[in-house]
């Protein structure tokens, strides 16, 4: 289900990763620190697998420990220290990475959108987003869902992630990294019609 509110709901996604290692972190709150990854792969509102198969989504949904999440800083810099907290998730494949994505936060609030790059080049390049392939929402969690054709990830075989938390101050704040395995649990009907078109690509 395409669910996009800020408020992680397990049932929507299909994948759960929590971080349960936080040996040799440092944190000057829980709500610096990630609680749980969550990871889909789900049709949208108007998907068909004949006359629309690229309406499929890959889903994120991020929790912390002590909701809601910190936006303005670990405050480690000292007091009013105010800074953007930062979330950088990186995706390989195949051992390469192949694609990253940024989200900046300020108060409560996503500053701009998230911001897509291609990472299979030698110098990153932007990926364009807007409404038609991008919904995202900041509440107690963090959920964004993109278009899987922004991807340059094969939906058929496992990747990797890994993903920065950065509340901006001086202390060590959360990283998260960890594998997707293939998708026996995904919606195989999204899945195949993702690969034949993948296939239908690579033909041309």
């Amino acid at each position: 289900m395409l669910n996009i509110d800020g408020v992680v709901n397990p049932a929507d996604y299909d994948i759960t990763v929590p971080d349960a290692i936080d040996t040799g972190k440092i944190f000057l709150g829980t709500n610096c620190d990630i609680d749980t990854l969550y990871w889909g792969l789900v049709p949208g509102p108007g998907y068909n697998p004949v006359t629309n198969p690229l309406d499929a989504w890959y889903t994120l949904g991020m929790t912390v420990v002590a909701p809601p999440i910190n936006t303005t800083g670990d405050g480690s810099a000292g007091p009013g220290a105010f800074a953007p907290t930062t979330v950088h998730l990186s995706l390989r494949q195949g051992g390469t990475e192949k694609n990253s994505l940024d989200v900046f936060m300020f108060f409560g609030n996503i500053l701009g959108q998230p911001l897509m790059w291609d990472t299979t080049g030698a110098t990153p390049t932007a990926i364009t987003l807007d409404a038609s392939n991008l919904k995202y929402a900041l509440g107690t969690g963090l959920e964004i869902a993109i278009k899987a054709d922004k991807f340059n990830l094969n939906p058929a075989s496992p990747f990797d992630f890994d993903l920065h938390f950065e509340a901006g101050g001086e202390n060590e704040d959360d990283r998260i990294q960890g594998r997707i395995p293939e998708p026996a649990t995904i919606s195989m009907i999204v899945i195949g019609g993702l690969v034949v078109l993948v296939r239908r690509r690579r033909r041309k």
